[in-house]
Parts: C-alpha cells; sequence; structure tokens
C-alpha cells in the first residue's frame, strides 16, 4: 500500500511521510511490522529519516518507480 500510494503520486518529493506511531494505528500492526516496512523503503532510496525531535521520514525518490 506505502509503494503504490509513492507510485500514484500522493506523496512528492521532499514530502513528510507518514510516522511509524500514524503507520502503527492506521494498519493496526506492531512496530517491529512498521519499522521492517519503513527501513525496507529507506534501503530503496525511497524514503530518507531525518532526526530531530522526532524521528520524520521524508519522500526522497518519486521518479522512476
Amino acid at each position: 500500500f506505502l509503494l503504490y500510494q509513492l507510485k500514484n503520486g500522493d506523496f512528492k518529493e521532499g514530502d513528510k511521510f507518514y510516522s511509524e506511531a500514524e503507520l502503527k494505528k492506521r494498519f493496526d500492526v506492531s512496530s517491529a511490522t512498521v519499522i521492517k516496512a519503513i527501513n525496507e523503503l529507506v534501503s530503496k532510496g525511497l524514503l530518507v529519516r531525518q532526526q530531530g525531535r522526532e524521528l520524520l521520514y521524508h519522500v526522497l525518490v518519486v521518479a522512476n518507480l
């Protein structure tokens, strides 16, 4: 679903992505599941982590999905 949203253009490069808490609540899944999904998107170069007051994810690349 998340990859579909990235491909569908729901997010643009630089947009703030869902937080881990938002994903847990939205899909009713464990933290481990959310972290695994996020890590996969990060490893594919689609998201980037930004550490600050909270851990944020931003869309890195949308083109060529």
